[in-house]
């Protein structure tokens, strides 16, 4: 996810629509029309791709079982060939998304520190903006802790509700179908309605 959102902005500057809308008064739409639209189909083929994954290691885990009297062996099977399918994609990411040069570093500024050096600007800057600052504040709690949910969501089934491997599987199934239908729902609301990205957060 980390590697698809920094290379999300060099994707959406080299797209033939914005490339066409430079310098024009759509410029900024458009921009935020196609980076919208990469965003929410790219998520989507995440979510179906781990749909397929997920069907796949259902079949191993049937297949060489999963008991503790062959220590959970469907258990890390499973989890080896997730691995593998992660690894294997991105070898071909790697291999395949050609090389773009990024904006050239300021004078002053180093590429290890210009990381922390932006974050803190930015903190600077919303300072300056008190409702911004707010927001920005709640949407980390709101980000942290789905995030941590979607961590850890599975341990809790396992360890704290006892649930059996095949129910997990059903469960994750089920998120990875709503999240990938709710991906393209909030696209065709967006663009019916005309709405602006941060609105969309703000709803979310």
């Amino acid at each position: 996810c980390v590697f698809y959102n920094a290379y999300l902005p060099i994707l959406v500057d080299l797209h033939p629509e914005v490339c066409r809308s430079l310098g024009t008064e759509h410029e900024e739409r458009v921009r935020e029309e196609v980076s919208t639209f990469m965003s929410s189909v790219g998520f989507c083929c995440g979510y179906v791709s781990g749909f397929l994954m997920i069907l796949v290691t259902i079949v191993l885990q049937l297949a060489v079982g999963n008991s503790e009297a062959n220590a959970n062996l469907g258990d890390r099977v499973a989890i080896a060939t997730g691995g593998i399918w992660w690894g294997v994609w991105s070898v071909y990411t790697l291999r395949y998304l050609k090389a773009h040069p990024g904006k050239p570093i300021p004078a002053g500024e180093h590429l290890i520190t210009k990381g922390w050096v932006s974050t803190a600007r930015t903190v600077r800057q919303a300072a300056g903006f008190p409702e911004t600052a707010k927001f920005l504040l709640a949407y980390f709690f709101y980000s942290d802790s789905y995030a941590t949910i979607g961590s850890i969501g599975v341990l809790v089934m396992q360890q704290h509700m006892c649930m059996p491997s095949s129910m997990i599987a059903i469960i994750l199934l089920e998120v990875l179908v709503f999240a990938a239908a709710g991906n393209l729902l909030s696209m065709r609301v967006q663009r019916h309605f005309s709405l602006q990205p941060k609105v969309m957060i703000f709803y979310c």
